[in-house]
């Protein structure tokens, strides 16, 4: 009975230091200028299971720039224009807020049958230590339109936390 118990702390130990681990879509250090460039992949922030609708956001830390890109899938068309906000609600009531560096106009994805956007935002040293630190309970991302907020389940709170320390 002892070795069945140690067997299963020690699969649950080696469960949690995987989950533990960064995950990149990009990982590369360019070997003329030895510039270091990172992706992580997508953590999910919000998704309706139904519809489809989905929002997700990846970390970027390329020539030493660190910023955010925010996949947001919609039924409606939309555009987000430079200098339009996402403000992250964190659960000590603080806010990280961020502008979109350039327009974005979402693009019509027939297989998905949505609009879609990626978004990015730069992403200062101060807001990344904030984001690193912070648990992200709503957001409300600004388009030209009005804007999309959403609540951000407690399961999926600390995704931006957790991609943030992958690109420190």
């Amino acid at each position: 009975m002892k070795h069945l118990l140690f067997l299963v702390v020690i699969v649950l130990l080696g469960f949690s230091v995987n989950a533990q681990e960064c995950k990149y879509e990009v990982d590369e250090v360019d070997k003329f200028t030895k510039e270091v460039t990172k992706v992580t992949k997508r953590g999910v922030l919000w998704a309706h299971l139904v519809t489809g609708n989905n929002m997700s956001a990846q970390l970027k830390l390329a020539d030493g720039k660190k910023s955010l890109i925010l996949r947001y899938m919609d039924p409606d068309a939309f555009k987000v224009a430079k200098g339009d906000k996402l403000i992250f609600l964190c659960s000590d009531d603080s806010t990280i807020i961020l502008e979109a560096d350039a327009d974005v106009e979402a693009r019509h994805v027939e297989k998905e049958k949505r609009w879609v956007a990626n978004v990015n935002y730069d992403l200062s040293e101060e807001n990344a230590a904030a984001l690193s630190k912070s648990t992200i309970t709503d957001l409300r991302m600004m388009h030209s339109e009005g804007h999309f907020e959403k609540a951000v389940k407690e399961e999926r709170q600390r995704n931006l936390q957790m991609l943030s320390k992958c690109i420190d």
